[in-house]
C-alpha cells in the first residue's frame, strides 16, 4: 500500500509545482512611485462688498439740513381797463361879430358889432384808464417729518410743505372797486429722487431729480372779484369788474426749486465725504483669513486678498440703500495665515452690478486602497468566456491591483486562465495603466486611456489578447469610474462651514450655495489628489454704517 502511495504524492507534487511555475509575470509590472503633492492654486475671484446708507440718519440729516421756514415773496398785475365816467353838460355862451350897415349923421358906411350868443353842451360818457397791481409775502414752512426710503434704485426724499401769506393792492383801479387782497393758507407735498455714486477717487456724487415737479400742484385766490355799478343818469348804469386772480404757487415753489437746485445737491453730497468713505473702505481694504478646520488633520486657511474694486451701484431697500463695490480678489488655501497688514485703497473702475463670485481651488484626497477595493468589488470574481478555433478560453479575475505609476495609474488584474491544449490553468498578473480624468460635470473621475503593459509571455498573450482587448477591457472601462462625491463634498463643506462661521471684525460674510466642479488630478505619492474649482456667491458688508 505504501509503494501505490508513494507514487502518487509525488505525481501530486510534480503537479502543484508546475502550477506554481505557471504563476509567472504575464506582463511586466509598472514602476511604482508619484509625484509630491502640489499646493492648491491661487484663483482671481470676485466678491461683493456693500456699505449702508440707513435712511434714518439720512433723514436725521436732511431735518437738520432743511430750514424750517423760508419767506418768499412776489408782484403781480391784476387788470387795467377804462373806467366810464359823465360829464354833465353845461349852458355857455360866446361873442359873435358881423359888419351892421348905417346910414346917419355919419353918413352912409358899415361898422363892427359883436353880441353874446349862448352855448348848451348835452351830457356825456368819458373814460379814463386805470389799473391795479398786488405784492405778495408768505412764510414756507416745514409741515411734519422728512420722510425717505426707495424709489426704484434712488433714495426719494419728500418733505410736506405748509404756506401761509397775504396779498395787498395798490393802484386806482383798486380804490375805485373796493378790491382788497386776501390771506391764504395752502399745504403742499416735494419730493426729489437722490442717485448717489461714486468716481474714482471713491468721492460721492450725488444726482437730484425732482419728482415730476418738485411740487406737483398748489394755487390759492389772493384777489377776490369785484364789481361796482357806475350811475351815468340818462345815459345808463355800467358795471365794471375786476378779478379774482389766482397765484400759482406750485409755479412759485417750483422755480424757487430750481434756482436752489445745485445747493440741495452740494447739501446732500457734502453729507457724505471723499474721506469718509475712504476711511471706513481703508479700514477693511486688507488681507483676511478664515481657519478651515479638518478633522484629524492640520487646519488650512482660506487667504483672502483684496486687489482691485470696480462701483456698481446703489441698491435700495426697505431700511437703507446701500452702495455696492466688486473687489477684486485673489484667493488662495494655505496652510498658514496670511498677514492682515493694511494696503492702499486703489482707485474705482466701473463694473456691473452683479453678485461677488469665490472661485476656491481646493483639494479632495482619493486613497488609492480605496479606489483598488472600488474596482476589486466591481471586478474580483468575474469570468469571461470566449469560444475560439482551439477551444474555449477561460479567464477569472481573482484579485485587483491599484497604484501610482509615473503619472499614471497603474491596474493589475490577477487572473486564472484556462486555455487550450494546456494540462493546467495559467495564474499570473495582467498589468494596465492609464490617466485618471474628471468626469464632465460630475463629482467622478474615470480612468480613461487604459492601455496594456510590456508584455512577458508572448505565448499567453497571444491565446488571449483577443478576450482581453474585447470583453475585459471594456468591463474595466466600465467600472474604472469612481465616485468621489463623499470626498468632495467633505472638503466643500468644511470651506462653506468656515465661512458661514467667520468671524472677520468691522465684516458682516454671506455666502450663497456652492457650485462644484472638477478640474482635475494629481497622482500623488501616497493619495489620489482630485483638484475642484468651489464657486459661490460672497458678499460682504462693513458692520459700521458710512453715515450714523
Amino acid at each position: 500500500m505504501l509503494k501505490a502511495t508513494r507514487p502518487c504524492l509525488l505525481i501530486c507534487a510534480v503537479c502543484v509545482s508546475l502550477a506554481g511555475c505557471n504563476e509567472a509575470a504575464l506582463f511586466q509590472a509598472p514602476p511604482r512611485g508619484g509625484d509630491p503633492a502640489p499646493s492648491p492654486a491661487a484663483s482671481d475671484s470676485v466678491i461683493t462688498l456693500v456699505a449702508s446708507l440707513p435712511y434714518a440718519a439720512l433723514a436725521q440729516i436732511a431735518e437738520a439740513k432743511i430750514p424750517k421756514s423760508v419767506p418768499l415773496g412776489g408782484d403781480g398785475h391784476v387788470a387795467c381797463m377804462d373806467v366810464p365816467y359823465l360829464n354833465p353838460g353845461h349852458v355857455g355862451s360866446h361873442q359873435e361879430c358881423f359888419n351892421k350897415p348905417y346910414v346917419d349923421f355919419r353918413g352912409v358906411g358899415t361898422e363892427r358889432v359883436c353880441v353874446n350868443v349862448p352855448d348848451i353842451t348835452g351830457p356825456s360818457i368819458g373814460s379814463r384808464n386805470q389799473c391795479a397791481d398786488y405784492h405778495w409775502n408768505a412764510d414756507v414752512n416745514k409741515d411734519g417729518p422728512v420722510r425717505i426710503g426707495k424709489s426704484g434704485a434712488d433714495i426719494q426724499v419728500a418733505q410736506n410743505i405748509h404756506i401761509t401769506g397775504k396779498a395787498g393792492l395798490g393802484g386806482n383801479l383798486a380804490g375805485a372797486l373796493s378790491l382788497s387782497g386776501k390771506s391764504f393758507d395752502a399745504r403742499v407735498s416735494s419730493a426729489m429722487n437722490l442717485n448717489v455714486g461714486l468716481d474714482n477717487r471713491w468721492c460721492p456724487i450725488v444726482k437730484v431729480a425732482p419728482v415730476g415737479r418738485w411740487v406737483d400742484s398748489a394755487s390759492v385766490e389772493v384777489v377776490g372779484r369785484n364789481c361796482v355799478g357806475i350811475d351815468l343818469g340818462p345815459l345808463g348804469h355800467p358795471q365794471i369788474c375786476a378779478g379774482p386772480v389766482n397765484l400759482g404757487l406750485a409755479d412759485v415753489l417750483n422755480s424757487e426749486f430750481d434756482k436752489h437746485r445745485d445747493d440741495i445737491q452740494h447739501a446732500a453730497q457734502g453729507a457724505l465725504s471723499c474721506d469718509m468713505v475712504r476711511e471706513k473702505v481703508g479700514e477693511q481694504w486688507h488681507p483676511f483669513s478664515i481657519k478651515i478646520d479638518r478633522s484629524g488633520q492640520a487646519p488650512l486657511f482660506l487667504n483672502i486678498e483684496p486687489k482691485a474694486a470696480g462701483f456698481s451701484g446703489l441698491l435700495a431697500g426697505d431700511g437703507a440703500s446701500k452702495i455696492v463695490v466688486r473687489v477684486g480678489v485673489k484667493t488662495v488655501l494655505s496652510p498658514s495665515e496670511m498677514s492682515n497688514t493694511g494696503g492702499t485703497v486703489p482707485e474705482l473702475d466701473s463694473v456691473a452690478a452683479n453678485q461677488g463670485g469665490l472661485d476656491i481651488n481646493l483639494q479632495a484626497v482619493a486613497p488609492y486602497d480605496f479606489l483598488k477595493n472600488e474596482l476589486a468589488a466591481a471586478m474580483k470574481g468575474k469570468t469571461f468566456k470566449k469560444d475560439t478555433a482551439a477551444g474555449v478560453i477561460e479567464v477569472r479575475i481573482d484579485d485587483v491591483d491599484l497604484y501610482p505609476s509615473n503619472g499614471s495609474l497603474a491596474v493589475g488584474l490577477k487572473i486564472d486562465a484556462k486555455l487550450p491544449g494546456r494540462w493546467f490553468d495559467t495564474t499570473g498578473w495582467v498589468y494596465l495603466s492609464g490617466k485618471p480624468t474628471p468626469v464632465q460635470n460630475g463629482k467622478a473621475i474615470a480612468i480613461e486611456n487604459i492601455g496594456f503593459a510590456t508584455v512577458l509571455d508572448s505565448a499567453f498573450w497571444t491565446a488571449v489578447q483577443g478576450l482581453f482587448e474585447t470583453e475585459i477591457l471594456s468591463t474595466l472601462k466600465g467600472y474604472a469610474q469612481f465616485d468621489l462625491s463623499k470626498e468632495i463634498d467633505k472638503a466643500a463643506s468644511q470651506i462653506t462651514s468656515a465661512i458661514a462661521k467667520a468671524d472677520v471684525a468691522g465684516l458682516k460674510i454671506t455666502a450663497g450655495p456652492p457650485a462644484i466642479q472638477l478640474t482635475g488630478a494629481y497622482i500623488a505619492t501616497d493619495t489620489l489628489i482630485v483638484t475642484t474649482k468651489l464657486s459661490m456667491s460672497v458678499d460682504t458688508e462693513l458692520t459700521a454704517a458710512l453715515i450714523k
